[in-house]
């Protein structure tokens, strides 16, 4: 009988935001106020990126840290040195700036392939997040790890099966992830991910909020990190 932490929660929440931009801490505070965890990828040089080393540092005194890439550039499209130094490099440069072990990665656009697997291993990450929607079980491999919802009402949802029926009978991104978590099962894993520049943009903060909100009052949950989950899954 497994007698740690687990056992006694119903669903798990994790989060995770990408670029690294201002209104990262507008998430962050939003986080807070509802107890909920949350894994800020950051990559070294990109144009939505307006974070200094300064805002990364003190977003890491509550919140994980990953790595998005040296200069986020899709990992696919570029040879195994390539992909390696956009790796490594990064990971050094995050642990540079806040003193702490960079243990997750986020492909760059969700893409990926099994060199960039192998990639992301060698170069020391436990986690590994994709783009990959509509998964609510725990992951088998932890380096392709898909998420239940990005917090954007993107066109490309459309083209799969499965986000076409979402958005015809949900609509919007707020009551698809709605949806998607009251089907999430006990001990499953609801996993969203957004930017804030696009919460921002879209001046989609009361959505936010009220998805929150939602979130943490229908069922027991215990809020992890992105790198919380591999430990979750060497424990079951």
């Amino acid at each position: 009988m497994r007698t740690h932490l687990f056992d006694f929660m119903s669903v798990i929440i994790t989060t995770s935001w990408d670029d690294g931009n201002r209104f990262d801490f507008r998430v962050s505070e939003m986080l807070e106020k509802f107890s909920l965890k949350g894994t800020f990828y950051i990559p070294v040089q990109y144009s939505h990126r307006d974070l200094d080393d300064k805002d990364v540092l003190k977003l890491s005194k509550k919140f994980e840290i990953g790595s998005h890439g040296l200069t986020h550039t899709r990992l696919t499209s570029l040879g195994m040195g390539e992909k390696m130094k956009e790796l490594v490099d990064s990971k050094k440069n995050l642990e540079k700036i806040v003193h702490k072990k960079i243990k997750c990665f986020a492909y760059p656009y969700g893409a990926y392939d099994t060199e960039s697997l192998e990639c992301v291993r060698s170069a020391g990450y436990t986690f590994a997040r994709t783009s990959k929607e509509f998964h609510l079980g725990k992951q088998k491999n932890t380096l392709v790890s898909h998420i239940s919802l990005e917090l954007s009402n993107k066109i490309s949802r459309l083209l799969s099966p499965r986000g076409f029926w979402y958005v015809i009978t949900c609509g919007s991104w707020t009551r698809i992830a709605k949806r998607l978590f009251d089907k999430t099962p006990d001990n499953g894993v609801f996993h969203v991910f957004g930017h804030s520049w696009e919460i921002a943009k879209n001046n989609e903060w009361k959505k936010l909020e009220q998805l929150f909100k939602y979130i943490t009052s229908r069922k027991e949950f215990i809020s992890l990190n992105n790198s919380e989950l591999v430990i979750e899954k060497m424990m079951n």
